[in-house]
C-alpha cells in the first residue's frame, strides 16, 4: 500500500500451512462502498476496510470437492452494492448482503467435470455442448447497470438483471478469452483478450 511516500506491506490473514501458499496468490482487485478494498486470491476473497479483513472462503461459502472449491480470477463490487465472483471452475458467485447464491448454476450455465473433477453432470451444468458460464476471468458493469463476465472459450455475457445474453465472434467479438473490462470515461465498454474490442451498443469493433 502506497501512502503517497512510502510503501508497507500488508499481510493476508492465510493459512500458515506453507503449502498453501500459492493459494493465496492475488488475481485481481476491486473497490468497494466505503474504502473497502477486495482482493481476489485463488482460494478466497478477502475484503479489507483500512482495519480488519472480511475473509469469503470455501469454509464459509460451505464448498468441497462435490461442489467445486473456489479458484478465484476476478471481483467486482457494483454500484448497487452487490458482490460477483468470477471462477475458474464454478463460474461466478453473487454475494448479496448475507446470502451468497450460485449464480451459474442457478442460470444453467455450468459445465460438466468442473466440480471437483467429477464427469456426472451437476443440477445447473450444461449437457447440450451450448455456451458455458463456467471460467470467469472478468467482470464489469457498464453505464446501464449491466454485469459483463469475461470467460475463457465462449467471449463475454452480459446480465441485464433478468437475463443473459452471450456475445461472440458472430457478434464481431473474435476473441473467444476475455481477460479484462474497462468502462472509459465517456460510458464505452472495452473488452480485452486476443485483441481489443469497443463495444458500439449492439456488437464489438476490434480497435486493435
Amino acid at each position: 500500500r502506497h501512502d503517497g511516500n512510502a510503501f508497507t506491506y500488508l499481510a493476508y490473514p492465510v493459512s500458515a500451512d506453507p503449502s498453501r501458499a500459492s493459494a493465496y496468490a492475488t488475481t485481481g482487485m476491486a473497490r468497494g462502498k466505503s474504502g473497502r478494498l477486495w482482493l481476489a486470491t485463488y482460494s478466497a476473497v478477502l475484503g479489507y476496510d483500512g482495519q480488519s479483513f472480511t475473509v469469503i472462503d470455501d469454509e464459509s461459502l460451505g464448498l468441497d470437492e462435490r461442489t467445486g472449491r473456489l479458484h478465484v480470477r476476478c471481483v467486482l463490487e457494483d454500484s448497487k452494492g452487490r458482490l460477483w465472483i468470477g471462477n475458474n471452475g464454478i463460474g461466478v458467485l453473487l454475494r448479496d448482503g448475507d446470502t451468497t447464491t450460485r449464480f451459474t448454476q442457478e442460470h444453467g450455465l455450468g459445465k460438466q467435470g468442473s466440480h471437483g473433477g467429477r464427469t456426472t453432470p451437476q443440477p445447473g451444468d450444461v449437457t447440450d455442448g451450448s455456451p458455458t458460464l463456467h471460467r470467469v476471468f472478468s467482470i464489469g458493469e457498464d453505464r446501464a447497470g449491466n454485469i459483463w463476465f469475461g470467460t475463457i472459450e465462449h467471449g463475454v455475457w452480459r446480465y441485464d438483471g433478468q437475463s443473459l445474453r452471450n456475445y461472440t465472434a458472430a457478434d464481431g467479438l473474435t476473441t473467444p478469452d476475455v481477460l479484462a473490462i474497462y468502462m472509459d470515461r465517456e460510458g464505452d465498454l472495452w473488452l480485452a483478450g486476443k485483441g481489443v474490442f469497443q463495444f458500439n451498443g449492439t456488437s464489438f469493433d476490434r480497435r486493435l
